[in-house]
């Protein structure tokens, strides 16, 4: 108020601001040890604010703009029917990055094959965990396909901490059937395949 070049004016339990030039501004009166200031509600109008669309439709976690319309029309949002809204050109980035889309794969397209025999090369993921456990207690599956041939290992786990046994279980029967060495494993490099004793192997 001092900035504003208010003064305040005190007598019988009121605190009176008037302007520099002695014109009165507002009252308080005492009640006990503060000031009470007496208000009255804004007219409507003084509250109506200009907002763009765009940062509503941030603020509203990225709402449909179609619907933040129809919010304000219904009033179905307190406070929001006293926006006056502006409509920008801007489209939301966030949006648009969310609702992108891989493009679709040629259709004459052949997966190429680089591998020329059986154990060049193996490709190993884990599902799960199982909404209900098996009667055996397992919750997850893990899978070992070969790339030539296409042959398909299923094991059940009872815990991820079996992936590795069972790899290896697999990795023995499976070299000394086919006389061959394994080449290489692909994975999705999930926690379980990322093991310290993958690693060492």
């Amino acid at each position: 108020m001092d900035i504003a070049g208010l003064k305040i004016i005190w007598s019988n339990n009121v605190m009176r601001i008037c302007h520099s030039n002695n014109e009165y501004f507002f009252s308080a009166f005492r009640q006990d040890m503060f000031y009470i200031v007496s208000g009255y509600p804004l007219l409507d109008s003084v509250m109506y604010t200009s907002v763009d669309l765009n940062l509503i439709h941030k603020r509203l976690c990225h709402v449909d703009i179609p619907i933040i319309k129809d919010m304000c029309k219904n009033k179905s949002v307190k406070g929001l029917e006293k926006v006056n809204i502006k409509i920008g050109n801007e489209s939301c980035i966030a949006c648009n990055v969310g609702k992108a889309t891989r493009t679709s794969l040629k259709k004459n397209y052949v997966y190429k094959r680089v591998t020329k025999s059986v154990l060049d090369k193996v490709h190993m993921d884990l599902w799960g965990p199982a909404p209900v456990n098996s009667l055996g207690g397992s919750k997850y599956f893990l899978t070992i396909i070969d790339d030539f041939s296409r042959k398909i290992d299923v094991f059940t786990l009872k815990s991820k901490s079996e992936v590795f046994s069972n790899f290896k279980e697999y990795l023995s029967r499976v070299q000394r059937e086919l006389g061959r060495k394994l080449k290489s494993v692909r994975t999705d490099n999930g926690m379980e395949f990322c093991h310290k004793d993958f690693e060492t192997f």
